[in-house]
């Protein structure tokens, strides 16, 4: 019955989720608590130490399906359906984002440049590059307007 319980998701799903659930069970075994993880406070606990160490969004929300996964199988009851769990879940979503970095955006002048670098070039290759990123940039240039 064990293999069939064990089976109830994907062999890859399942080494995943064992290892998320092993994961936070050494985490609260190290603060001295009992390794289990059936408590809301110590689950909170755990997903606070991902959030601070700057997991995302999709690490920490894993690491709950994992910890429901794990205390199913055990017949343990559901403490991840709890608030604090959810509102941190939730904040990892809005809070661990990657940063963006906005690409500077290309001016005439810059192809100007371009152009005066490659102006006695003879190599056809280079020509046609320049040629290919002037139309390109023209071509989106009057698409998006």
């Amino acid at each position: 019955m064990r293999e069939y319980i064990l089976k109830s998701r994907r062999e890859n799903t399942s080494k995943k989720y064992l290892s998320s659930f092993n994961r936070g069970a050494k985490f609260i075994s190290s603060k001295q608590k009992p390794a289990i993880l059936a408590n809301h406070i110590h689950i909170s606990l755990y997903l606070t130490h991902l959030h601070n160490i700057g997991c995302s969004f999709h690490v920490i929300s894993s690491a709950l399906y994992a910890i429901q996964w794990a205390l199913s199988i055990l017949g343990h009851r559901d403490p991840t359906d709890h608030l604090f769990v959810h509102n941190l879940v939730e904040s990892s979503l809005r809070q661990n984002n990657p940063k963006v970095s906005k690409k500077e955006i290309i001016t005439t002048n810059d192809f100007i440049s371009l152009r005066d670098i490659n102006l006695s070039s003879n190599n056809l290759m280079e020509v046609r590059d320049l040629c290919m990123i002037l139309a390109s940039f023209f071509c989106r240039s009057f698409a998006i307007r």
